[in-house]
């Protein structure tokens, strides 16, 4: 099994019939892992990165709805590739970043390399707050609510 998971969308178009028809859209990601440690996220990401995001648009994500974020290195830790001040794309399943909020970005990257989603869908985000790094999941993994700057230190090496 290849160390990177990605997470499946499938789209269900619901058409309501009443006078008129409308469409409306839901999202349902499948995940292959729910992480039950931060240390698990780390292992089944390429890239473990703070980031503030600058701008965000629209886009289709492997046939849903989503968005890709652009964001700037703000500390690369150990990577091998990305350095602080460099603009990474982030595909989201969820819209999950904000431009002008920092985050503690769990990565891997997608398959040309050159755009990166987030590890577990949303579950690789953590929003930088007074009190540290606060998670943004929206799913059921058992990953800490939040991440403090002595934590912090270890993940990024």
């Amino acid at each position: 099994l290849p160390r990177l998971r990605r997470a499946a969308a499938a789209v269900l178009v619901v058409v309501a019939l009443s006078g008129c028809a409308s469409t409306s859209t839901e999202v349902f990601v499948d995940r292959a892992t729910i992480y039950e440690s931060i240390d698990q996220l780390r292992d089944d990401s390429t890239d473990v990165v703070t980031a503030t995001a600058i701008s965000q648009r629209e886009a289709t994500v492997n046939g849903a709805p989503g968005a890709i974020t652009q964001l700037t290195v703000v500390d690369a830790g150990t990577s091998a590739t990305l350095a602080a001040d460099d603009t990474i794309a982030v595909s989201e399943y969820h819209a999950v970043l904000a431009a002008g909020e920092t985050y503690l970005l769990f990565l891997s990257r997608e398959g040309n390399g050159q755009v990166f989603y987030l590890t577990g869908a949303s579950a690789g985000s953590y929003l930088l707050t007074d009190d540290g790094y606060e998670w943004q999941g929206v799913d059921e993994d058992s990953l800490p609510a939040r991440i403090t700057d002595d934590e912090l230190g270890a993940l990024l090496g």
